[in-house]
């Protein structure tokens, strides 16, 4: 069994959820999108061959286009499917993991590419730390239940001996929370 203490002090994750698990993705704004095919959209980034910024929110797209400032504040050097969600190894800059540690920044949003026929996302263009997300991601810092949350389910997309022993995510962080709360697990019995 794979012990995932609860953090004492607030960390900057190192991988960070990009685009979450489909086949439909709906965003706050109440667009849709679809990310069926996850694999495709990792190997446009590995066709890429160039890391995808992350920068502040979306100063890339906004900013950048007019002349202006669009410091990075990170560079996605990697990414990988967990459980058809899509995620990305980021190095963080040094402003951008003060931030992050200091709790100014507690979500990303992505910026895709999609098809216009169908929704299909094809491709990911830059990420942007933001506190106004369109879409429902892994929050980069939360209270204690949400890292516990990100945690399980990182560790459970990446363990095949969890994954065996607990059957589903879910099942994982609620035994996690018990522990957490001091409750006793306990062998099922058929007595009264």
């Amino acid at each position: 069994m794979i012990n995932l203490p609860l953090p004492e002090t607030a960390t900057v994750p190192d991988w960070i959820e990009l685009l979450p698990p489909g086949p439909a993705i709906i965003g706050a704004d109440g667009r849709q999108w679809l990310n069926d095919t996850p694999d495709r959209v990792v190997a446009a980034f590995m066709a890429s061959n160039q890391p995808m910024v992350c920068d502040y929110e979306h100063s890339s797209e906004h900013r950048a286009p007019m002349g202006l400032d669009a410091p990075a504040a990170g560079w996605i050097d990697r990414l990988e499917i967990r459980t058809g969600a899509i995620w990305g190894h980021v190095e963080w800059t040094a402003q951008a993991r003060q931030r992050i540690e200091a709790r100014e920044y507690r979500f990303v949003s992505p910026v895709f590419t999609y098809h216009k026929a169908d929704s299909r996302i094809a491709a990911l263009q830059s990420v942007a730390l933001t506190n106004q997300p369109n879409l429902k991601l892994t929050a980069l810092n939360s209270q204690h239940g949400d890292l516990l949350t990100a945690r399980c389910r990182q560790e459970f997309a990446t363990n095949t001996a969890l994954r065996a022993e607990f059957g589903d995510v879910e099942t994982l962080i609620a035994y996690h929370r018990a522990v957490a709360n001091n409750f006793t697990v306990k062998e099922k019995t058929n007595e009264c």
